[in-house]
């Protein structure tokens, strides 16, 4: 028989564990019957089990553990499906460790630069020399002693200005004189030790007397070969070269006989 004021109920299907404590009263769990009447010793025990006294049946004990709270955090479909250790352990979104984590990007080595190039004759590259050669007609001849500047301007291509004094050996009255000359000079073989090169230009020359006998004191000094260097150290290289020099004064005196001579030279080049 149920007790005057007590209102039964049948204990839920499900496990308490599971009921949605939104939607049945925690205060119906614990005052529902177990297995007998409101008031029976069953209810005593089951008072006992709870944690209360069986005066104190009506009266609600809400445990920490059955707080709608708890469960509606434990079951709302809105909490995060992802443990906050594993959400404060990912490193930063611009951290380095980030950027290594991620499996699309590819490692980009950082590219070298190039080793120096140790050719003679780079671009940019400025240097002067002196030399001194010698010239010959097999009938006349003249020797000659002078330096020049240089500046490439494309890799093995220079442009070069050269000052040299002569002194004539000839049929006649020998003579000295002053050549400023113009050069183009194409180094078209380049390595580290060593260089081919072809040039080419021409010059104003200046005497004491007429150059060849015959001639003018004026003349130009067209004149076209090829050489080589050979690097001494790291600043130094032996030039040598051969050429064909011409003097002659373009039709501008009465007399032209001009002059072809075959001439050598070896001079020493340098850095500036």
């Amino acid at each position: 028989m149920a007790t005057p004021g007590v209102q039964a109920s049948t204990p839920p299907a499900a496990y308490y564990g599971m009921v949605n404590p939104l939607e049945t009263p925690i205060e119906t769990h614990l005052e529902a019957p177990m297995g007998g009447n409101a008031g029976s010793s069953s209810d005593a025990n089951a008072d006992s089990s709870l944690g209360r006294s069986p005066t104190s049946s009506n009266q609600p004990h809400p445990s920490p553990t059955s707080s709608p709270e708890f469960f509606a955090s434990e079951f709302s479909p809105s909490a995060s499906s992802v443990p906050e250790q594993i959400i404060s352990q990912a490193p930063p979104e611009n951290s380095p460790d980030a950027e290594d984590a991620s499996p699309d990007e590819s490692v980009v080595e950082p590219i070298e630069p190039d080793a120096e190039d140790d050719s003679f004759g780079d671009r940019g590259d400025d240097r002067w020399y002196v030399h001194g050669g010698a010239a010959t007609t097999f009938a006349n001849e003249f020797g000659m002693v002078g330096a020049g500047l240089s500046h490439f301007f494309i890799n093995g291509h220079s442009i070069n200005l050269e000052l040299n004094g002569m002194a004539f050996s000839q049929t006649g009255d020998d003579a000295v004189g002053a050549n400023l000359a113009l050069l183009m000079r194409w180094h078209f073989i380049r390595q580290e030790n060593w260089s081919l090169y072809v040039d080419g230009g021409a010059g104003l020359l200046g005497t004491t007397d007429d150059v060849p006998t015959g001639g003018s004191t004026f003349n130009f000094t067209p004149q076209a070969g090829g050489g080589a260097t050979l690097r001494l150290n790291e600043d130094q290289h032996l030039m040598m070269g051969i050429r064909w020099h011409h003097i002659s004064n373009a039709e501008l005196f009465d007399g032209n006989p001009g002059r072809d001579s075959v001439m050598g030279y070896v001079g020493v080049n340098f850095p500036r």
